[in-house]
């Protein structure tokens, strides 16, 4: 939200908590999702994409999942890491690169 492109940003996977954006700005434009898998990224208890967003995938049939992302606890005494999906939900339809 607070970067120089001033993204929007999707609360929860749910638009009746973003009021300042709409679904179909999510198909025109595109979006990124990232959820928390798993508080310790070693474990093999992961929580998917469809547990966390049950309708996503069939709102955005495009969305593509992504390599899992590491990200270390700042404030933990121990090198904890949590491990986040990623999916990418394309423009739909998809961007045109501009012609050179």
């Amino acid at each position: 939200y607070y970067g120089t492109d001033r993204p929007a940003v999707m609360i929860r996977g749910n638009l009746t908590r973003s009021t300042y954006l709409t679904e179909e700005q999510v198909h025109q434009k595109g979006a990124i999702v990232l959820w928390l898998k798993s508080r310790d990224f070693l474990s093999e208890k992961r929580t998917p994409l469809g547990q966390v967003f049950p309708d996503l995938a069939e709102r955005f049939p495009t969305l593509e999942p992504l390599p899992d992302l590491i990200v270390r606890w700042p404030r933990t005494p121990k090198k904890l890491s949590g491990r986040f999906g990623i999916a990418y939900i394309p423009p739909h339809p998809p961007a045109r690169l501009p012609e050179k």
